[in-house]
């Protein structure tokens, strides 16, 4: 388990992984340890990245 959030966590300072890369790897590593409130912001914060990417 921990090196899924030790790759999180050089992902984070990865420049050239995109936010949506790095929600996606939170929500999963998030999910294996069980914390469901962080699950439930990720998704918020995709629905909207998604609705501001398609009035683009």
């Amino acid at each position: 388990m921990n090196s899924i959030v030790l790759e999180l966590q050089r992902d984070a300072l990865n420049p050239s992984i995109s936010v949506l890369i790095l929600l996606r790897k939170l929500m999963l590593t998030m999910k294996l340890l069980q914390v469901s409130s962080v699950v439930s912001l990720v998704r918020s914060k995709q629905v909207v990245k998604q609705q501001l990417t398609s009035l683009s």
